[in-house]
């Protein structure tokens, strides 16, 4: 039985949280945490959070990875090359690539699996800090220079043209899934179960485009939201992640999100300009259908009713002109979605006309039959662009060039895929732009949590509330019963996706 009014009484009320100052302090106001929720929240997962897991790295990982960059690292100066590829079209430079720097864009690096030298050294297209990673490596607070000083090393590295490299712009995904909730002093909204309760489209153009400004301070392109997902069953560990259960709800408000996130796609001045970011359509598809709530479950859905209910989001987020899709853990008609080459190539692509590119979720690719975290060859062809590979991302490479020199997968293949991250590229201006450091918004922290941003999130609050009505003679005790046993079970999702990341069952 679902009862999602409870989940948006629950989570409603995290709607302020960790506004904190940029000085590392934090504000003793209802907006922010409290000392003791802090206490009892560390910005890294507990051991049993990671052994569920599998989107976060673990602390023996972290422990054993050598190549991971110092605090020191960041002091090594790289010139910022300008960009000047000299050729007219992205044909043009997958023609000049060599197989190497092909696949290298196809992989997106945890930061914190990444030393400097390797952007350059391996090509890569995409860098991300997420699955409850607030940041790199530097303990303590991390300021927004801190930010860019990160976002400068890794751009410059991948622009570099040093024995003939074609320098490609590198891009850097992180999750700012209801406010840039990693930076410190961010303004943070109510998860998307509270947004959904509110249902004002208005509204939540601002948030987006809130959101947005406040990444572009510390010179991030890309956010990994929103998520599209339709919950079924609330015991699902990620329910509130989806803005209803209501498939209608969740298409009416897609197209604004996106907007926010993104610009207008009618207006050329306003897409993708420097107040705005790449947005991701996430988890495609049936995430929220699975079995019994189970997270990474089978969807047994027709495709009929894959496409009317967990798919009603994602027509409209295409047409709102959302540059990536993230493919759901989960299984659909019988496949896992990282290796269904139907709903990624034939449905996503082909009947939807998505022309951005497709993203893999955290090592999502291994849950392949056949697969591994270096080698899936089945998730390539399959119609995935972009692997989010946080560690085993060098085998990867290693393994996928070994592939297209086997015959596992065509070079056309490749070549398609690289296209479409490049297309993306260029859409955000990454081609033409300067280092991080020196874009419009960069560095400027008095945009993050000013006070105008809290009103929107305050105002988001309000309308997110959700009062229940006896219609049917439950008794008051029958209520606090049902309630205290949500609560239970939901305490610690209060805390979940804000600093860290919360998925599983419930």
């Amino acid at each position: 039985m679902n009862y999602p009014h409870l989940s948006v009484i629950l989570v409603a009320a995290l709607g302020l949280n960790a506004c904190d100052k940029n000085d590392g302090t934090t504000e003793t106001k209802s907006e922010t945490q409290t000392q003791s929720e802090t206490e009892t929240n560390s910005e890294t997962q507990t051991e049993s959070e990671t052994e569920t897991n599998s989107e976060t790295q673990t602390e023996s990982e972290t422990e054993t990875n050598s190549e991971t960059q110092t605090e020191t690292d960041i002091d090594i100066v790289i010139p910022n090359i300008p960009i000047d590829i000299n050729l007219n079209s992205i044909d043009e430079i997958i023609a000049a690539m060599t197989l190497e720097e092909k696949i290298g864009q196809m992989v997106q690096g945890e930061v914190r699996s990444i030393a400097v030298g390797d952007i350059k050294k391996y090509h890569l297209g995409s860098v991300l800090n997420g699955g409850g990673i607030p940041f790199p490596n530097i303990e303590g607070p991390f300021t927004t220079d801190d930010w860019l000083a990160y976002a400068d090393l890794y751009y410059n590295e991948s622009i570099s043209k040093t024995n003939g490299r074609m320098g490609i712009p590198t891009m850097w995904g992180t999750d700012a899934v209801h406010g840039h909730s990693n930076a410190i002093g961010a303004t943070v909204f109510p998860h998307n179960i509270g947004l959904g309760a509110a249902n004002n489209p208005e509204l939540m153009q601002k948030i987006g485009e809130i959101t947005a400004k406040e990444v572009r301070v510390t010179g991030i392109d890309w956010t990994f939201a929103p998520t599209l997902a339709v919950v079924r069953d609330d015991h699902w560990g990620r329910t509130y992640e989806s803005y209803s259960e209501d498939p209608s709800i969740v298409a009416n408000l897609t197209d604004d999100i996106i907007k926010g996130l993104q610009g207008d796609l009618t207006d050329s001045a306003n897409f993708l300009n420097d107040e705005h970011i790449i947005a991701t359509a996430k988890h495609f598809i049936g995430d929220g259908g699975t079995i019994n709530g189970n997270d990474r479950d089978e969807n047994f859905d027709t495709l009929e009713d894959l496409l009317n209910i967990h798919g009603a989001g994602y027509p409209v987020a295409i047409d709102a002109g959302v540059q990536t899709v993230m493919v759901s853990y989960s299984s659909a008609l019988g496949e896992k979605m990282h290796g269904n080459k139907y709903l990624l190539t034939d449905v996503l692509r082909g009947e939807m006309g998505f022309e951005g590119f497709v993203i893999g979720d955290w090592d999502g690719h291994a849950e392949v039959i056949g697969c591994e975290k270096s080698y899936c060859p089945q998730a390539i062809n399959a119609g995935i662009d972009m692997f989010m590979i946080p560690n085993d991302w060098k085998e990867f490479i290693k393994d996928t060039i070994d592939n297209v020199n086997e015959g596992l997968v065509s070079e056309t293949r490749i070549n398609e895929a690289v296209k479409r991250i490049l297309t993306v590229k260029k859409n955000m201006g990454l081609f033409d732009a300067v280092q991080p450091s020196d874009r419009t918004l960069a560095g400027q922290s008095e945009l993050l949590g000013t006070q105008d941003h809290r009103d929107v999130a305050r105002q988001a609050v309000r309308e997110s509330l959700v009062l229940l009505k006896n219609n049917n003679d439950i008794s008051p005790q029958c209520h606090l019963v049902l309630i205290l046993n949500r609560v239970a079970q939901c305490h610690h999702l209060f805390k979940k996706v804000t600093i860290l990341f919360q998925w599983g069952d419930l």
